[in-house]
């Protein structure tokens, strides 16, 4: 009798163990990593994991670790830690766009087919903007041309560039940029109350963001009527990304993207 009330028991232990050896790994990428900078991964084995060995996109082996001994043999510029007995790291000193893709790490020479995560490599871009008119002296209802300049930025996923001035969405691109890319937007605007303050372009890869500033438009004068009463508001409608224009912004709005321009 004292053998029958072992046996089931004996039997869940060894299926947990079973289970704990043969369950996967892990490997953790940045959400985007910046060209020329640093980029680190990070590999979680599982069970009894004893090794890791990293593998770039294109098929090379940039570093192998010995878990047990922590140990790690670097190939090529690359830096590598074991951190305990079941995690490494590997650290991309400065970020290439051949570094973008899917990296691989093998826990083991004999495991389950390796984990893997993708890396996106980008460059934020910068701009600067220019106004037909004097900034300091612009009232709402003027019309204006802004011109802005973006230089130097790609990415190796689907990038965005949105600009923002003050506090109204004007122009969104989306667009394949894998080449270092520049490019002019230049748009006609008639000024409401919200255009007052920054102009900014919002750059958007891989589920992350970042806003650069441009220059800006500062503090709008407020239009008045020929009595000293300040004008009615005009009525608002909405576009499909639900950012507020007026029906005499819509019917006045010119907005043409000029590639690679340069201003004299």
């Amino acid at each position: 009798m004292a053998e029958q009330r072992r046996g089931p028991f004996t039997i869940v232990f060894m299926l947990k163990i079973v289970a704990t050896v043969y369950s996967t790994s892990e490997l953790i990428c940045p959400p985007i990593g910046e060209l020329g900078s640093p980029v680190t991964l990070t590999c979680i084995g599982a069970g009894a994991t004893k090794a890791h060995a990293y593998s770039t996109p294109d098929g090379n082996t940039a570093a192998s670790c010995d878990l047990t001994d922590r140990l790690c043999i670097n190939f090529g510029n690359f830096s590598s830690t074991v951190l305990n007995a079941s995690q490494s790291v590997l650290t991309i000193p400065h970020a290439l766009r051949t570094h973008a893709g899917a990296w691989k790490c093998v826990s083991d020479a004999d495991s389950s087919p390796p984990t893997t995560c993708d890396v996106v490599i980008a460059k934020r871009p910068s701009c600067t903007m220019a106004v037909n008119r004097n900034t300091s002296t612009l009232r709402v209802d003027d019309v204006i041309t802004l011109t802005v300049n973006i230089t130097d930025y790609f990415s190796t996923d689907l990038a965005r560039i949105t600009l923002v001035v003050g506090n109204i969405q004007i122009i969104s691109i989306s667009k394949s940029v894998r080449e270092m890319t520049k490019e002019t937007l230049v748009t006609t605007l008639q000024l409401r109350e919200g255009h007052s303050g920054n102009v900014t372009i919002v750059f958007e890869s891989a589920d992350t963001k970042h806003s650069e500033g441009c220059g800006s438009l500062g503090q709008l004068i407020s239009a008045t009527t020929g009595t000293g009463e300040s004008s009615p508001p005009s009525n608002q409608i909405c576009d499909s990304s639900d950012t507020p224009a007026t029906r005499e912004e819509v019917s006045s709005l010119a907005i043409s993207i000029a590639f690679l321009l340069t201003l004299t």
